[in-house]
């Protein structure tokens, strides 16, 4: 509002119109682009955060699957190459036993033929009962009384398969005649034990015949 005098000289007043902005339609569409331009911006780098981290966990999951591929199969051949030590180590263990037992068995055998003081043919020696002699199980010593105990049993068994130094032993009575019975010793180790006491007098025929 502006002050103006008039001839009286007093001042009046004139009212002013008030100014008022206008947007055109041009600018309201440049602003609407430059929102959307930025809305579409700021997707895009979401999205792209999006797609990258989802890369990054594809990729991690990947390496701890590989990783646990690698623990099993690591695990696996251990396992394996355990197995295998342990067989080994039980196929020694099996055979040391069984070169212990052999020495135990000859060390028995030995003390038998040194007590029984006679000769025995190297075949019949599978009726020696080497079990019933016992040894001591720290100092390995043979106990002489299971020894005498073992010859005295295979003396009142197979008294006829001695042979006593200057004498010769025959075949019991009833054994029966060379050459009548044609079981061989091969055929007679295969019986059973105690068929094999009861037709000893037989390969022990034909052996002599």
């Amino acid at each position: 509002m502006s002050e103006t005098t008039i001839p009286s000289g007093e001042p009046t007043t004139t009212p002013v119109e008030p100014t008022t902005e206008v947007t055109t339609p041009t600018e309201e569409k440049s602003v609407s682009y430059d929102s959307h331009r930025k809305l579409l911006g700021e997707k895009k780098r979401l999205a792209e955060q999006l797609t990258e981290s989802l890369a990054k966990n594809a990729k991690n999951d990947q390496e701890k699957n590989e990783a646990e591929e690698k623990r099993l199969k690591d695990n696996e051949e251990w396992k394996t190459y355990a197995e295998k030590k342990e067989q080994e180590a039980n196929e020694a263990r099996a055979k040391l036993t069984e070169t212990t037992s052999q020495i135990a068995d000859a060390k028995k055998l030995d003390a038998f033929l040194n007590t029984l003081d006679a000769k025995i043919d190297r075949k019949y020696w599978g009726f020696i009962d080497t079990d019933s002699i016992v040894t001591n199980p720290e100092s390995g010593e043979i106990d002489e009384m299971s020894v005498a105990k073992a010859v005295e049993a295979f003396k009142a068994n197979y008294a006829e398969i001695i042979q006593y130094p200057g004498k010769t032993t025959g075949l019991p009575n009833e054994s029966p005649k060379p050459g009548t019975s044609t079981l061989t010793y091969d055929e007679w180790t295969k019986l059973p034990v105690k068929e094999m006491k009861a037709r000893q007098a037989e390969v022990m025929a034909n052996d002599r015949a």
